[in-house]
């Protein structure tokens, strides 16, 4: 073979090593090549050259090892392809011989040829015996599949069936005759298929394909001894014609590689002499190179100096890291017996940094009860140090005091603005209604909050607005018309179908511009079981939500380092009036500061509670009312709570009758503090507080005669019933 490069070139243009080449022509590769280029062919010919072997039997038997599914070419015009590229120096590395595909390792053609044991291998090598009385007009048909899914021509089918048909066949096998053949018994497939004649089509498929083919051809002429032996001679010059031009074409082939060959050892001997002169300047590279060890020898000497030194460094590093260690695990015993400080040692109350902490672990969704736990870790963990955390109800109460100035923050903002939008957006989750509130003013946008709704209606819509509004206005103690004044703009995403909650607020909006502030209307109720009605519903618990300023409230008996004695005035038992009395007369100077001084503009109720409970007269009857609530209702529902029989309520209903009808006259021994008990095994508990506002303020003895003349009404009226 005839090329410019040499066997190492081709070697690093084949991207092959030698083991590589040595595993390919031992036969000893795992995974299979899927092509060769050109510069893999020539360097496998020439190895194969120089191993004194048959160049293509050899090439062949390599080459299908490598590539179990390749299709044998003629290896002379491989070789001529392949040196033609090499002198060009084009096309190296390009392929010139690849496998035949998948479907050249395709051994089962189809179920019928299947049954009948024809396969690619019997297709492709003679057959030992005839199938022309078992092959079907259905076993054709696979093998002309067979023929398209795997690229083959019609010629290779006409020799396919001249093998399996002989020769005595009443029809001329041409490659035209076969297409002919696939095509009729195709359009009888579709006949028999779009008239839905399943069985016409079976029996169709199981006729024996040469009846087939001589109904569709005409009978031929039986050839006689004579002729047939001229026809064999005729195939035999015709083989001996194709032999002659084979070896003729082969020596010309030899003659190239003789030619390859000769080029090939002139390349050789330029290497030789290339060698040579390598050979001659490495014997100078060595002199000169002997000259230079005795440089090395002291540069070797400065070396290990250089080394030493560098160990001392490496050493010192170590050592400064081990001290680095051992000053963290001081620091780190030193911290564990560190406490963070997270309350106040003078109010006991926890610290504003901590309280910040539980907002923020809230604002990611943290659950309440998992907030001090999670401190906890970060501070044993991270930090090493012990803390002070609050419990889960003070974790909630903490949390209460984020969404009160969240709230306040909000009312401070609308109140403020001199225009705001207000946004509303419905949407679902877990089978629930939610409608996200937001209002947006020229320096930020606010959320109001979720509220779950039952459903997502005008009239819904319209009232969560409102209430969302007045609950604003109330956090800053002015009318709900000054925002509606501010209401520039509503937004919703169901506004194009929810028309009617615009028309609502607009109706309400002007209702409630239009509509003058009216003074308080007298009722029958007198002032001070109003004053005591009224105080618990805005400071108490379960109150006024709409007037009510409970939280307030409670920040500011919290900042007093005071608890809150307001009752729940709701419910229908009888001493919530006398409870509460004792509690109004406990925070009367309390709630005078917290209404006063905390509120600009308070709403009617506050201002009536403010107006009541700074009134001496009222306070005289609220005084008495809890004068009464110490020394008789307290008493009396302890015994009714006790396990007194009822059989046996007269013990103590008569000196109780005997007491009301004294103090009805004159109550001075209501006013002693060694006042004997009204009952002796239900004692009363003396109050400072109350028993010194009752001897500040006038007239409550008055008022005490009236409460125990009306108790004793009452009494004489059960006992007549009873």
């Amino acid at each position: 073979m005839n090329t410019t490069f040499s066997k190492s070139e081709l070697l690093t243009l084949s991207g092959w090593t030698a083991a590589d080449v040595a595993d390919i022509i031992n036969k000893r590769l795992t995974t299979g090549l899927s092509c060769i280029t050109s510069a893999q062919y020539a360097f496998l010919y020439m190895t194969i050259a120089e191993m004194d072997a048959t160049i293509y039997t050899t090439l062949e038997e390599i080459l299908r090892f490598a590539i179990p599914a390749i299709r044998i070419p003629k290896w002379s015009n491989v070789s001529r392809t392949v040196t033609r590229n090499l002198l060009k120096k084009e096309k190296i590395t390009e392929e010139i011989i690849s496998a035949a595909g998948k479907s050249q390792t395709q051994k089962f053609i189809g179920k019928a040829c299947n049954a009948l044991g024809i396969n690619k291998l019997s297709l492709e090598s003679p057959c030992s015996s005839s199938l022309t009385n078992s092959a079907t007009v259905e076993a054709f048909h696979e093998i002309c599949v067979y023929k398209n899914k795997n690229n083959y021509c019609w010629g290779v089918v006409c020799a396919w069936m001249k093998k399996l048909i002989p020769e005595e066949m009443q029809f001329k096998c041409t490659p035209d005759k076969m297409k002919y053949l696939h095509q009729k018994v195709n359009t009888l497939y579709q006949c028999f298929m779009k008239n839905r004649k399943t069985e016409d089509l079976q029996e169709f498929k199981n006729t024996n394909f040469l009846k087939f083919i001589n109904s569709t051809t005409k009978a031929s002429r039986i050839l006689t001894a004579e002729e047939k032996q001229n026809n064999e001679l005729a195939k035999t010059c015709l083989k001996l014609v194709g032999d002659q031009k084979q070896n003729f074409q082969e020596i010309n082939c030899l003659m190239e590689e003789k030619a390859i060959l000769r080029e090939m050892i002139h390349e050789q001997n330029k290497q030789i002499n290339l060698n040579e002169a390598k050979l001659t300047k490495q014997k100078l590279q060595i002199h000169d190179l002997k000259g230079q060890k005795q440089e090395n020898e002291t540069l070797k000497a400065e070396i290990k100096e250089k080394q030493q030194i560098e160990n001392r460094k490496q050493e010192n590093i170590i050592l400064n890291r081990e001290n680095k260690i051992v000053n963290d695990e001081l620091n780190s015993l030193q911290n564990k017996n560190k406490k963070v400080i997270t309350k106040d040692p003078d109010s006991r109350r926890y610290t504003d940094d901590l309280r910040t902490c539980i907002f923020e672990l809230q604002g990611i969704d943290v659950p309440s009860n998992k907030i001090s736990n999670v401190i906890r870790s970060v501070s044993d963990n991270i930090f090493h140090s012990s803390v002070d955390l609050p419990c889960r109800s003070t974790v909630l109460n903490i949390c209460d005091e984020a969404h009160i100035v969240a709230k306040q923050q909000i009312s401070e903002t609308l109140a403020n603005s001199e225009n705001f939008d207000f946004f509303s957006d419905g949407t679902g989750r877990d089978g629930k209604k939610i409608l996200d509130m937001r209002i947006h003013t020229k320096k930020s946008t606010l959320s109001l909050g979720y509220k779950v709704i039952a459903k997502e209606d005008s009239e819904t819509v319209a009232n969560v607005i409102k209430d969302t509004l007045q609950e604003s206005a109330s956090y800053q103690n002015v009318n709900v018309q000054k925002f509606l004044l501010s209401l520039s703009a509503m937004m919703s995403d169901r506004s194009s179908v929810m028309k009617k909650t615009n028309q609502i607020i607009d109706e309400w909006r002007s209702s409630e511009l239009s509509q003058q502030l009216n003074e308080v209307e007298n009722n029958s109720e007198p002032a001070a079981v109003r004053l005591i009605r009224t105080a618990s519903e805005i400071l108490g618990p379960r109150g006024d939500e709409k007037n009510g300023v409970r939280q307030q409230w409670l920040a500011f008996m919290h900042d007093k380092k005071k608890s809150s004695k307001i009752i729940n005035y709701r419910g229908n038992r009888f001493n919530n009036l006398f409870t509460g009395a004792v509690s109004i007369v406990y925070h009367q100077h309390d709630v005078i500061d917290f209404l006063s001084n905390y509120f600009e503009t308070p709403n009617l109720k506050l201002q009536s509670v403010l107006a009541d409970i700074s009134c001496e007269g009222v306070m005289s009857q609220v005084a008495a009312i809890a004068m009464a609530s110490v020394l008789i209702a307290e008493p009396y529902w302890n015994l009714i709570n006790s396990n007194e029989k009822y059989v046996d309520l007269y013990k103590f209903v008569r000196p109780l009758q005997s007491k009301l009808a004294e103090w009805k006259i004159n109550c001075d021994e209501m006013f002693d503090r060694n006042m004997k008990p009204l009952f002796e095994n239900y004692p009363h508990v003396t109050d400072e507080i109350v028993l010194n506002a009752a001897m500040c303020f006038p007239n409550v003895k008055s008022n005490l005669n009236k409460i125990c003349e009306a108790m004793l009404q009452k009494l004489r009226g059960s006992l007549k019933t009873t």
